[in-house]
């Protein structure tokens, strides 16, 4: 079984188009995990020659004829240039070979592929597949944080079947996890992460604001919040989102909530009207928490 894994690992001839937050660190894993590459693209030859030195990769620069031995290219461009990216890739002759092209959008279905397939549907095979991750652009990527970063991460996949069957066994490999979803699902798909993600960190923003005020720190804030976010994410993963709802509308503190209230149309009004949503989901929590199991 491992040497059928490492032959299949061996005959995929990798063309990455993007060199950005995600594409970088998922060539590097890639390459780590024992994936060949035979072109990096990007807008700039410079960027793309730097990762290309990486992942011991000969080809690199700005010309997407560059893909033309690849049979698998690999988009991690944003959604805005993708149709772009599809554009250049029909002017490429991929010498009549099965081609997979994928992409890593989170919120774009793999038919935004569909283009690539009019010429000859049989070879050319589309999926997307977007990991549930978040890469911050000045991380520093050594082995042990590609593993980390990666481990156990869901990939949301869905595309034709033998360019999904591909990515199943890519992720899998890097230690990733596979959620086969549909086209239709791929948005609300998406809009999970940025609620757990980046909206968390909208939050924090907030605090930190809040106490900028009694003049603590940035670094002090993220110090003292630090530990009751890890702590939050501890009873979530022990006891499910419901059950870990603590705080004053778990405990129909209405005192507090109006002091909160108060203390926010003086100093804070631009974030009443989110204190005010949030406090409204907390008691539907509080309320579904009381129901009989």
């Amino acid at each position: 079984m491992k040497n059928k894994v490492t032959k299949y690992r061996h005959s995929l001839k990798i063309g990455l188009v993007g060199v950005g937050a995600v594409g970088v660190p998922l060539a590097l894993l890639l390459r780590q995990k024992g994936f060949n590459f035979n072109a990096v693209v990007s807008r700039t030859s410079h960027t793309a020659l730097k990762l290309a030195a990486k992942i011991q990769c000969a080809a690199a620069g700005s010309d997407f004829n560059l893909l033309t031995e690849c049979n698998l290219i690999l988009i991690t461009v944003p959604d805005s240039q993708i149709q772009t990216v599809v554009t250049k890739l029909q002017r490429v002759c991929f010498q009549d070979r099965k081609v997979i092209v994928i992409h890593t959008s989170g919120t774009r279905a793999a038919a935004s592929l569909a283009k690539l397939k009019a010429a000859d549907s049989s070879k050319i095979h589309i999926a997307s597949m977007h990991p549930m991750q978040t890469f911050p652009r000045k991380m520093k990527w050594t082995k042990n944080t590609l593993d980390n970063h990666f481990k156990n991460i869901y990939f949301g996949i869905e595309g034709d079947s033998f360019a999904s069957s591909v990515m199943t066994r890519i992720v899998i490999k890097l230690g990733g996890r596979c959620l086969k979803i549909t086209d239709e699902q791929k948005t609300q798909y998406h809009l999970g992460g940025v609620f757990c993600s980046n909206f968390l960190v909208a939050l924090l923003y907030i605090s930190q604001n809040i106490y900028a005020q009694i003049g603590l720190k940035k670094k002090t804030s993220v110090d003292i919040l630090l530990p009751i976010i890890a702590q939050t994410l501890k009873n979530v993963a022990l006891n499910g989102v419901d059950a870990s709802l603590t705080g004053p509308a778990e405990r129909n503190d209405i005192r507090v909530i109006k002091n909160h209230l108060h203390a926010l149309k003086k100093s804070n009004q631009k974030y009443l009207n989110v204190y005010r949503e949030l406090t409204k989901v907390c008691y539907l929590i509080a309320k579904n928490n009381k129901k009989p199991q």
